[in-house]
């Protein structure tokens, strides 16, 4: 995971600007936000706190299956909703 080795790296090398569009907006939408600093780890958090990581001081990082849950979550919710689509810049199924 990018996020483990290079922490600080900025959110674009791993994630499309629809994702981290996505993101932000599902952030702001909280009344204490999450995201106060734009690196990459910070997205990772995002994505892993609905596969159920907890984010707790004592946590370690998250591994791969809770990503994983994660992921596959925001994209039911996304189906859902009907907002299925891709990135059409990067060929991508947005998440």
């Amino acid at each position: 995971m990018s996020a483990r080795a290079r922490p600080e790296a900025a959110p674009e090398t791993a994630l499309t600007p629809t994702e981290i569009a996505t993101l932000d907006g599902i952030d702001a939408a909280r009344a204490k936000p999450r995201i106060l600093r734009r690196t990459l780890a910070t997205y990772l958090l995002q994505i892993a706190m609905p596969g159920g990581y907890l984010a707790r001081n004592h946590d370690p990082p998250p591994g791969n299956m809770v990503v994983w849950r994660g992921l596959s979550r925001r994209a039911r919710v996304r189906d859902s909703r009907g907002c299925s689509g891709s990135d059409a810049q990067y060929g991508r199924p947005l998440v």
